[in-house]
């Protein structure tokens, strides 16, 4: 009796896409499967790259530096070409890996499932205080994986905004909305395909219906959380203060205002100033001598005009 009500369940479910076609006493294997796949995921989503080569190279947390934010843009602006490379590699690399994990039990839906926590476990990991990045590099690397033409158009997509608006994160974010409905369209084409190439077949043996909606709702998750982590860059955006992006650092040289400033001026003006946390007693020693030998120059100077001013011609 409850072996067939189990039968019924999972028919039913399996026609709407929110589960395989199995037998009922599998389910509780699968499910324990399905959790393993989650937690590995998110273990390796976890491990932030943008923050390990900020600590190792720089000593210092990408965290407290420019947006905060731990990703490759902010290591871009921070530090420059070399690191954010890294990181983009490193964030694509543990996505990879927790998505092959998952394609190895579960097959495609098992990628997804590990694709989705690796993606939570890069925005929120457990390491680092549940503080971590947006997202976007992991998401992109989850497109190609489960779709290597349309991660084709998204990325067309996202390089002509980015190249023609220079906001990486508006790019993000239209991206992000877009590819669920278009990896869901393709999808659905195959499935025709499959279908008509296979008219002998039972509708369960079309690998693109399998799971379909629950790939779906995968894709929807993503798509709000990626958004969501964008929140203070669409209010930028709608106030006109956010940043365009450069393949440069945002620290600049001081410009001299002045063309016709003397040499002294001029490097001066370049000198980047020193903030108090970085100056030692040694730098405070050293300038209360330079400003003692000037002031008694001054004196001096003060002085001996004085002693020539009260001088009066002799008769």
């Amino acid at each position: 009796m409850l072996k067939g009500l189990f039968d019924l369940i999972g028919d039913g479910m399996w026609f709407y896409g929110l589960m395989p076609r199995i037998e009922s006493i599998n389910i509780i294997f699968l499910l324990l499967i399905y959790a393993a796949i989650c937690a590995i995921g998110y273990l390796l989503g976890a491990v932030n790259t943008a923050i390990i080569v900020s600590k190792l190279m720089y000593g210092e947390d990408i965290r407290t530096k420019g947006s905060g934010n731990a990703g490759m843009t902010n290591m871009m602006r921070t530090y420059g070409k070399g690191p954010a490379a890294i990181t983009f590699i490193g964030d694509l690399m543990k996505t990879l890996v927790a998505m092959s994990v998952g394609t190895l039990f579960c097959g495609l839906n098992g990628a997804y499932f590990a694709g989705l926590f690796a993606i939570l476990g890069h925005i929120a990991p457990i390491y680092y205080r549940f503080k971590g990045g947006k997202g976007v590099t992991s998401t992109a690397m989850f497109i190609l994986y489960v779709d290597p033409v349309a991660f084709l158009i998204i990325l067309v997509l996202f390089v002509l905004i980015v190249w023609g608006l220079k906001f990486l994160s508006l790019g993000s974010i239209i991206c992000a909305f877009l590819y669920p409905i278009i990896i869901y369209n393709f999808e659905g084409s195959r499935a025709t395909a499959f279908m008509q190439a296979n008219p002998t077949l039972p509708l369960e043996a079309n690998p693109y219906l399998d799971l379909r909606a629950i790939r779906f709702i995968i894709m929807t998750i993503i798509t709000f959380v990626v958004i969501y982590m964008h929140r203070s860059n669409i209010k930028r955006l709608m106030e006109g203060t956010e940043s365009k992006f450069s393949f440069k650092k945002t620290q600049k040289p001081i410009k001299v205002a002045n063309e016709a400033a003397s040499p002294a001026t001029a490097v001066t003006a370049l000198t980047p100033k020193r903030s108090l946390h970085n100056i030692d007693a040694d730098d405070l020693e050293d300038e209360e001598g330079e400003n003692g030998d000037s002031e008694e120059i001054n004196v001096a100077e003060n002085g001996n005009s004085n002693v020539e001013s009260n001088e009066k011609p002799k008769k």
